[in-house]
Parts: C-alpha cells; structure tokens; sequence
C-alpha cells in the first residue's frame, strides 16, 4: 500500500509540474499574440468612407426600361393563362397533354419522359418536328438510366439538370435536329417518387428557355395529378378572373340651417274686445227674449218619462273652415242687463214617439247575389296498382348481378375473389348506389396508377405470391387515401379497394398478395 500512495504522490507530483509549464508557454504565446495584433496598422476613417460610398454607388442599378417591363408583364400574363389551362384537366392525360402543350411556349422544345423500368421512355414530344426532327418519333426514344446519362442524375437526385450539350452527346443526337445550345431536365415528382422528366431546350433563333417559368409549371402539374379524385372545385376559383365591383363615394350634402321659429305674438285687444262684444250680444238677445213672452208661457224643465237610447249616427267628418279674420269695430260702450226672477212654471208631461227602428243606411242594405259557374262533376280516379309483394321484391333483386370480367390471361382453374359475381344489395336507394359506385371506381383508379408506375414489381410479386410486401407503402397510402375519401358505412358493406388489390394487381388470384396487414 505505501508502494501505491508513493507511486500516487509522484505521479500527481509530475502532473502538476506539467501544467504549470503548459500554462507558462501558453501565457508567452497570448502575450506574443497581443503585440502583434497591435503592430497591425489601423485602416483611415477616409478611405472607409470612400469605399463604402463607392460600393453603396455601384450597388445601385439603373432603372429598367420600359420594354424590359412590359416583357416581364407579358411573362407573368402568359404563365398565369397556362396554369389556367393545366388547372382544368380532370384526368392524368389531360394534365400531361395541357402542361407539355403550355410548356412548349417557353422553350424551343419539349418532350415528357416516364421513367419506368429503369429507363426513360418518351410518352409525346412539341417542337420537334418545326426543326426537322418528328414529334410523333419521340414514343419509340428510350434512353438508359445510367451514370453518364444527365436522366439519371435527375431520377436518383430528384434535381433539375441545366446543361451545355457537347457534340457527342447521346441525348441531343438522339432527338435528332441542330444542336441547342441549353439543355434542362426537370423532374415530374408524384407522391414523393420521381414519376418522369420535361426535356426542354434552347435552340438558337428560336424560343428561349425560361427555367422559372417551366420549374413552376411543372410543379403545379406535379400538384394537380397528386390530388386527382381529391378535387372537388374544377376549375380552381384562385385562378378566375376578379370581378370588378364598383364603389360610389357619397356626395358631402350642404348642412341644413335650422332657423328658430318665431316666438307667437302677444294676444291683441282686437280679440278680447270681440270676446267682449260676443257676451254683450249674447245678454241683449236673452232680454229681449224676455220681455216679448209673458211668464206664464214660460216652458218649465222637461222631465223625460221614458228613457231611449240614443241612436248613434254614422259620424262625418267635420268641415274644413278656412281662417277668416274679420275687422271687428271698436265698441265703447259697455252694456248691464237685469235678469228678472221667473216664478215656478208648472210642469207638464212630454211624450216621445218611439221610432220603430234605426234608419238603413246605404251600406247595411242587403248584397247582391252572385251568380257562381257551374263546372262538370269530376270523375272518379282510379286507384294505383298495389305494392308488390316482399316475395316478388327478393325475386327481382336476386335476377340482378354484378359480374366483373377476368382479364384474357387469366387462369379459369384458379377463379379469384375479385372476379366472383357480386349481387346487388336490396334495399339502397339511389343516392346510396351512388355512392357505392363511386367507392369502386375510386379504388380501381388508386389500385391502377400503383400497377402503372410498379409494373415490374407487380409481375415479381405475382410470381413470388408477394406483391404487398413489395409495394406495401405504396399500398398503405392508397388505402388511407381510399378510407379518408369514402364513407364507413360504405366501406363497412363492401371492401372495393381489396377487390380492386385482387382483380389489378393479382390478376384475380388473391393469393399472389401474400399475407396483407389488413
């Protein structure tokens, strides 16, 4: 043990002997370091400036021309138009055909290529025959996908590939024509796999090649093929025409003055003295009155023996009277009048005749008759043939049959579920029918488009009896696809997307599937 603590002690010794030399020379070499950053000489605050001013001066472009403008205004026109027109196909041909037919105005020619079997194989081609070549010759090229191909940089890299052809160079002489000046392959991606390639180039003279432009193209047909059967709205909206809608602005009005009305004038002495000279007026025919009769004659209080209801007459609207203002004379005079006392008169009876009956007014007398149009008595309606029986409704449907075909190689002493006759279910109604035909065609599409760019693993797999192993990715997303399009309730009556496995890919033999995760 003490062999090891004086092993121990010598070792921790020469450590830390060994760093304080480590520290020395590393505090020599940061001094060393400090002077000579000191030593560099400092640049002049005026040649800074001068050299910030003169790169700020030749950073700053001249304005563009008019005609560079009006170019570039044309350009963004004609590519917003092609996209149009790729936007309205509905299926995988009509996309190809507008996107190459659009692509075509960007560049001197242009051709598709579908890489399939480790090859690219040439599908249509636009230009072509303008430069004595054929455009109809373009499906029957077929180039190699080797290293020194530049196709096979585009496939295995999934990039664009811009490049000067030499004049041996294999694809250009292929094509046939002069030799162009540029060459570009973009990739056609579809569902994150590289499905094809737009060969597009220059030809001296002629179109110039607009890589921005036949990028983007490109990638919005690569868009539209991915979401077939996914898009409801065809054409897209985003891509319409905006409709002008006119705004008007208001006039300012003229701010209305509201005067005060007048205050009302104070009551004249005109009116109180005609107040006045009415009471006077009033009195004098009372005295007058008077004095002519004797008081025996005087009528006393009438006191009604038999109460009668008062008949209410039909009311009428009161007169208009226009405002009359007459000069009334002055009167100076004021007059008294002594009312006499009038004795007790005595009473006498008054009879009322009682009317027989309130008078008839015009709008209470009797109405006319109408006379009313005699029409023919309607006929009986025959009653509607009775439902048929449930019987009757089972036989009917049972007579009804769905029968796919198989195809012309197909094995008759294997049959396959796909090719089973599938009887129509009784009781769906148009819209569920419908529906259901729907499920099916959509499963075939999905089903299709994996046999057409997996041609050689699906013959693989129908000899190996493996094809889902083979393509299960590609087959996992087309059935989510399948299951996120249709209804549950749809999918839970009918596994169409299997039967499409069975009859497309397996040739109606279900065993060629191998074991399936679903």
């Amino acid at each position: 043990m003490e062999e090891i603590k004086k092993a121990l002690e010598t070792l921790k010794n020469e450590l830390e002997e060994a760093q304080e030399l480590y520290l020395t020379k590393l505090e020599t070499a940061i001094a060393s370091l400090r002077n000579a950053v000191e030593q560099i000489p400092k640049p002049s605050p005026v040649a800074f400036d001068i050299e910030k001013i003169s790169s700020l001066l030749s950073s700053i472009s001249k304005p563009k021309p008019q005609e560079e403008i009006r170019d570039e205004k044309e350009k963004i026109l004609s590519l917003k138009n092609s996209l149009i027109q790729i936007d309205k196909g509905k299926t995988q041909v009509e996309i190809l055909d507008s996107y190459l037919r659009e692509a075509s105005k960007f560049a001197s020619r242009v051709a598709v290529f579908i890489f399939k079997n480790e090859q690219a194989a040439g599908w249509k081609g636009f230009g072509f025959t303008k430069f004595g070549s054929d455009d109809m010759r373009i499906k029957t090229i077929i180039f190699p996908l080797s290293e020194g191909n530049p196709f096979f940089k585009t496939y295995q890299n999934k990039v664009s590939v811009l490049y000067q052809p030499l004049s041996d160079d294999l694809i250009t002489k292929t094509l046939g024509g002069p030799k162009p000046e540029k060459v570009l392959l973009i990739p056609l991606i579809i569902k994150d796999k590289v499905a094809a390639a737009l060969y597009c180039d220059e030809i001296k003279g002629a179109i110039q090649l607009e890589p921005d432009i036949l990028e983007t193209l490109t990638y919005v047909s690569s868009l539209c093929i991915s979401l077939i059967g996914q898009r409801q709205l065809l054409p897209s909206p985003t891509l319409t025409k905006p409709e002008a809608l006119k705004i008007e602005t208001p006039r300012p009005s003229k701010p209305e003055v509201s005067t005060p009305a007048p205050p009302p004038p104070p009551p004249s002495s005109e009116k109180t003295q005609k107040f006045d000279v009415k009471a006077m007026e009033q009195l004098e025919a009372i005295k007058r009155e008077t004095l002519k009769k004797p008081v025996s004659e005087m009528p006393k209080e009438p006191t009604p023996t038999v109460q009668i209801p008062p008949v209410q007459p039909k009311p009428t609207p009161p007169p208009e009277f226009k405002k009359k203002v007459e000069e009334i004379p002055k009167v100076e005079e004021e007059y008294e009048v002594e009312m006499e006392e009038v004795k007790e008169i005595p009473e006498e009876e008054i009879k009322y005749e009682v009317p027989e009956g309130p008078p008839v007014s015009e709008w209470a007398a009797p109405e006319e008759k109408i006379g009313m149009r005699e029409f023919e008595p309607v006929k009986p309606v025959a009653p509607p043939p009775p439902p048929p029986s449930p019987e009757e409704i089972e036989e009917i449907y049972a007579k009804k049959s769905v029968e796919v075909k198989p195809p012309v190689d197909f094995k008759k002493e294997k049959p396959g579920f796909g090719f089973e006759s599938i009887p129509v279910q009784p009781g769906l109604t148009f819209e569920e029918s419908k529906k259901h035909d729907e499920a099916r065609r959509f499963a075939r599409l999905l089903v299709s488009e994996i046999k057409l760019y997996n041609e050689n693993k699906v013959e693989e797999g129908r000899k190996n009896k493996n094809i889902y192993s083979l393509l299960k990715e590609d087959i996992d997303r087309s059935k989510q696809l399948y299951e996120e399009r249709i209804s549950a309730e749809v999918r839970a009556k009918s596994d169409y997307f299997r039967q499409a496995l069975i009859s497309i890919l397996a040739n109606g033999d279900s065993s060629a599937l191998g074991p399936m995760d679903f």
